[in-house]
């Protein structure tokens, strides 16, 4: 039985914990190396050879989906399945289209998780049927995500960081872009949406951050086991730090 060589990207450490522990407990997964940022990850993939990479849309230094963009360039042969709390409805699509072989949000039960490890693994493609359909029908149902379709990946991006209050200096920061560009962005943004102004720019963003969390909350509530714990075992990972 062949071992799949897997690399978790995820920034919050309680997080990481779990999604190292439990592909670990599996004989035919090994976690060979964590890491809390892109530039660790990047650091990691440059020393450690690995079969699948588990990626976290969330990290302190890049913006997930182009990340997605790079990992896929620069490791083609390595597929990426992203692990989020992101709504799939809202991003699983576009993680998809960046090059991601898999989708599978962090409220799935944990056999989803391995499933999709396998899966993206022996060369297919994993996602909920509801992201399948959603994917297959667009064509078809324009209207249905009219509302959001037309921003790009950065547009979404800096949508969400101010629907969570931040300032157009703190998403530049937070984007490594300048206030300019920033600003430039939440034109585009009011233009696509045919928003009046910055009120109506910054209603529009906290119900897109308010709705995702009902969203993900939902979907917790629905699909999380009761009862389920990952206990902490014996694991040999290399840890890079950036």
């Amino acid at each position: 039985m062949k071992t799949i060589r897997t690399l978790v990207i995820e920034d919050h450490d309680v997080m990481r914990f779990g999604l190292v522990t439990l592909p670990s407990r599996e004989p035919d997964i090994a976690v060979v190396a964590e890491a809390g940022d892109a530039h660790a990850a990047l650091c990691a993939l440059g020393k450690i050879a690995v079969d699948v990479i588990l990626l976290d849309l969330t990290l302190p230094d890049v913006d997930g989906l182009q990340f997605i963009k790079l990992l896929t360039a620069r490791y083609p042969q390595v597929p990426v399945l992203v692990t989020t709390m992101h709504d799939e409805l809202r991003y699983g699509d576009r993680a998809i289209a960046a090059g991601a072989r898999g989708f599978v949000m962090k409220s799935e039960a944990p056999d989803v998780l391995l499933a999709g490890i396998r899966k993206v693994a022996a060369g297919g493609h994993y996602a909920s049927d509801e992201l399948l359909a959603r994917m297959s029908n667009v064509s078809d149902q324009p209207q249905a995500a009219a509302t959001h379709l037309p921003l790009t990946n950065r547009e979404i991006e800096v949508l969400r960081l101010l629907g969570l209050g931040l300032s157009s200096s703190e998403i530049a920061q937070r984007l490594h872009r300048s206030v300019k560009t920033v600003d430039a962005h939440r034109e585009n943004i009011k233009k696509k949406l045919a928003l009046k102004n910055a009120n109506e720019l910054m209603r529009y963003a906290v119900c897109w951050v308010e709705e995702e969390a009902t969203s993900v909350k939902l979907r917790s509530d629905n699909l999380l086991p009761e009862g389920v714990v990952i206990s902490p075992v014996p694991i040999d990972l290399v840890m890079v730090t950036g």
